[in-house]
């Protein structure tokens, strides 16, 4: 597979990156802090990409992965039930890192504890995991935090940033994550607040799409970009976007596509900051592309491809810069999500799709290129018999050339037949 060595040096990378805790460093190496949503990004990306090549991570280093997301749980002591995660140490509630903390648990339960048959796994004399006792703790901390989760829903019908604030607007942002969570666990009982949120997501969407681009500045215009960009996975994973929605989902690719043109304005290593977050342009749009019906742009993925192949470090990961500090961890890992969506299915549809009507195509033009051929080679043939026959008396012909022009236009003939048959039959296809 042709991203396989790319991924595979990238997962490296970020198993250096573990600290002691199991964790990932916030920003890069350097790092002293492992960072809560980091590690749900980094363990969403190797998840991922070990669905698609078995063996690629070794699952002692995922469950410790686990085990710090699971260590740095904050329950509530208000009795609720509930509790959440921080992005990192004392930086307080985050709905971002709650929501995709739980889509990362619940993805790691479904593919390693869900009807396993291995009780205990030993990593060395000193450790061993009870695999029952570890999902049991998973489903805890996941329905603790889908409750506080529930209970901090903004009247807008989005989230924010941390705990539900009257005096602070939902992000489009923020909700991603918390659906992105929400829909992992499949729960029926939550249907009714992923309906209002997919609402207040389709409704900034407009909001969004009605703005005139041209009084935006840059900074404006970004955040627009990304902002509908994510609010678009958000509905397609949620399955909220219904048949009578193809005019806003047509809206929505033509927004995206025409703002996509130049992909300069948006690849550069200074991205626009908001909350200590960057708006990783090139993975959410290549993400939105490779969840088109038939990859509809094609051109767009394969630039972007090509992009994330250049830019590449030589260390085997990828990075943008903020603050005057290179951020790698989450932007690797990201790299691995799109490039392991790209290789498990974009690559399939080119070899099974794409080629196939490159192939018809060259076959095309080769039966008019033949058919053009037979025409001209027809023409001079039967002229040729012609001149002949009218200056018989003149300089008759040999006999050997006759039957040679008269086999020859026969030929010709069959030939001019059989590719308008052939060109019939292909176009009916």
């Amino acid at each position: 597979m042709p991203y396989t060595d790319m991924i595979k040096s990238a997962s490296e990378y970020l198993f250096e990156c573990q600290k002691d805790d199991g964790g990932i460093a916030f920003s890069n190496r350097n790092d002293a802090l492992s960072g809560v949503w980091t590690t749900a990004e980094v363990l969403e990306a190797m998840l991922l990409h070990n669905q698609i090549n078995r063996g690629l991570s070794t699952l002692d280093e995922l469950i410790h992965m686990v085990q710090y997301l699971l260590n740095k749980f904050i329950i509530c002591k208000d009795g609720t039930n509930t509790g959440y995660w921080e992005d990192v140490d004392g930086n307080g509630p985050s709905t971002t890192s709650t929501g995709h903390t739980i889509y990362s648990l619940q993805t790691f339960s479904n593919i390693y504890l869900e009807n396993s048959k291995v009780s205990y796994i030993e990593f060395d004399i000193d450790e061993s995991i009870d695999l029952k006792k570890l999902k049991q703790r998973i489903r805890s901390c996941i329905e603790k935090g889908i409750n506080w989760l529930l209970d901090n829903q903004q009247a807008d019908k989005g989230w924010c940033w941390t705990e539900k604030n009257d005096k602070e607007e939902s992000k489009v942002l923020c909700t991603f994550y918390v659906l992105k969570g929400m829909n992992a666990i499949g729960s029926n009982e939550n249907s009714r607040s992923v309906e209002k949120a997919c609402l207040f997501i389709k409704e900034t969407i407009e909001d969004e799409l009605n703005r005139k681009v041209e009084q935006l500045n840059e900074k404006q215009r970004i955040r627009c970009l990304a902002d509908i960009m994510y609010g678009y996975i958000a509905l397609l994973e949620s399955k909220y976007l219904k048949q009578g929605d193809i005019n806003l989902k047509d809206r929505i690719m033509n927004y995206i596509k025409h703002n996509c043109k130049n992909l300069s304005n948006y690849i550069d290593s200074k991205k626009i900051q908001e909350r200590n977050f960057v708006y990783n342009i090139p993975y959410i749009a290549l993400n939105v592309f490779l969840r088109t019906e038939e990859y509809t742009f094609k051109n767009e993925i394969v630039r972007l491809l090509d992009y994330f192949q250049k830019q590449k470090d030589k260390y085997g990961y990828w990075e943008v810069e903020k603050n005057g500090i290179k951020e790698t961890t989450w932007v690797t890992a990201e790299a691995m999500i799109v490039l392991s969506l790209a290789q498990s299915n974009y690559i399939k549809f080119k070899n099974n799709v794409l080629m196939p009507q490159k192939q018809r195509r060259l076959k095309k033009i080769l039966l008019i290129t033949t058919f053009t051929t037979s025409v001209l080679l027809s023409i001079l043939i039967w002229h040729y018999l012609f001149l002949s026959f009218t200056n018989y008396e003149i300089n008759p012909p040999s006999t050997f050339s006759i039957i040679s022009a008269v086999f020859s236009g026969f030929v010709s003939v069959v030939g001019f037949i059989s590719s308008i048959i052939t060109l019939v039959e292909h176009f009916k296809k």
